[in-house]
């Protein structure tokens, strides 16, 4: 299954999910907000169909007269390191300037800086890139290791930093052809999901109390309530959408820009405003408290449907040329590439592309991927066998 297909399959599901009023909770979703979600899933498609037209040919050429076999990255290893150095470093600078493992502080983690934040990623971009040099060798013992360094990210307090490098492992397996592996880290991925669903669900505190309280008095089965986290974060995400739509009804209301502007001042030094905070202020939630408005969330607040039209089309596009260029790939760095930006998209369709620090990684990745490309297609072009004129001749 292709990453589009991938894509198109978890927004289908998380605004399909999130439509049902399962409990009620705040924002009624209605046809309208599932017309939006269609009209950006159609939007996605467009894309997608799009870039397969201009793309269609060009996958078989791409690696003609190229040895078929994936071929190694040359010096990966040096940037890995680096970047891991520098990552781990930003995030004992995260532990001591909020005085305790982020995990523990509660809504105290969003005061980290954002720059911080930005070079922390580099531990989790030194991850996918070990790893997939890790599972292009078949060497599991340090594929084993970057699954436990993934596990320790969770104590800086975000689901984001754990399932962003265990998404590319999973990922890069795939793009890899590792058919043996596939089920076992579907099962993996299911459960990994599952338990950070309820420990994002334990978070909501009171809220969660309420929440079973409000379960029970309407006389909802019991073996019900284990898969109540699951459906929490789609319907709050959905929820939240609804409420914005309710909010910026007319083109006059719209921000133009300005939520996604917000989102890059959180990289200027001191405590900003993100745009999360400013959706909270929108919904009149309870101060303080970032609040997801689903990946529809923010290009709808700036620039309405055509905004939502426009990214989600974008979206479609990119996904299919990353899709076409980590297939026709000679190394295996695009494919570890693409497996990161397929992760933080499938991630996005609840939190929203508003994460300035996860884009500037993605992009990081996808231009040392691109270069370590081209530096092995020169490489196995000028180590190609040509028959001289003269000798084809005789």
């Amino acid at each position: 299954m292709s990453g589009p297909a991938l894509f198109g399959i978890g927004y289908t599901f998380y605004f399909g999910l999130g439509s049902i009023n399962f409990i009620p909770l705040r924002g009624h979703v209605g046809s309208n907000i599932l017309w939006i979600a269609g009209v950006g899933l159609a939007a996605f498609g467009l894309g997608v169909w799009l870039r397969t037209l201009i793309g269609a040919g060009r996958a078989s050429n791409a690696t003609t007269g190229l040895p078929a076999a994936i071929q190694e990255v040359i010096a990966w290893r040096p940037t890995a390191v680096l970047l891991g150095a520098v990552g781990a470093f930003a995030g004992i600078l995260i532990v001591i300037q909020l005085g305790g493992l982020p995990l523990l502080a509660g809504d105290q983690r969003l005061g980290s800086s954002g720059y911080l934040t930005t070079l922390m990623f580099g531990f989790i971009v030194a991850l996918a890139i070990t790893g997939g040099h890790a599972l292009a060798n078949r060497r599991w013992d340090l594929v084993v290791w970057c699954v436990l360094g993934s596990g320790l990210l969770i104590l800086l307090g975000y689901r984001t930093f754990i399932l962003m490098p265990l998404g590319a492992l999973f990922f890069t397996a795939r793009n890899l052809g590792l058919a043996r592996l596939r089920m076992r880290w579907w099962v993996f991925g299911c459960l990994l999901m599952y338990g950070l669903s309820w420990l994002a669900f334990y978070r909501f505190g009171a809220g969660k109390e309420a929440m079973f309280r409000m379960l029970f008095r309407l006389g909802m089965p019991a073996e019900y309530v284990p898969f109540i986290p699951v459906w929490v974060t789609p319907r709050e995400g959905t929820g939240v959408f609804a409420i914005l739509v309710q909010k910026f009804p007319h083109t006059w209301n719209y921000q133009d820009g300005q939520l996604l502007m917000s989102a890059f001042a959180t990289m200027l030094p001191g405590k900003q405003e993100g745009p999360r905070l400013k959706i909270a202020e929108y919904i009149e939630g309870r101060p303080g408290i970032t609040i997801t408005p689903s990946i529809l969330g923010q290009p709808y607040v700036d620039w309405g449907i055509g905004g939502v039209l426009v990214l989600m089309f974008v979206v479609g596009f990119v996904l299919k040329s990353l899709w076409i260029w980590q297939a026709s790939s000679l190394t295996w760095a695009p494919r570890v590439a693409s497996a990161y930006v397929l992760t933080f998209l499938l991630l996005d369709i609840h939190s929203g592309i508003l994460d300035v620090p996860l884009i500037a990684s993605a992009l990081f990745l996808l231009w040392w991927a691109s270069r370590a490309e081209t530096r092995a297609r020169n490489s196995a072009k000028h180590n190609l066998v040509v028959i001289p004129e003269r000798a084809s001749q005789a």
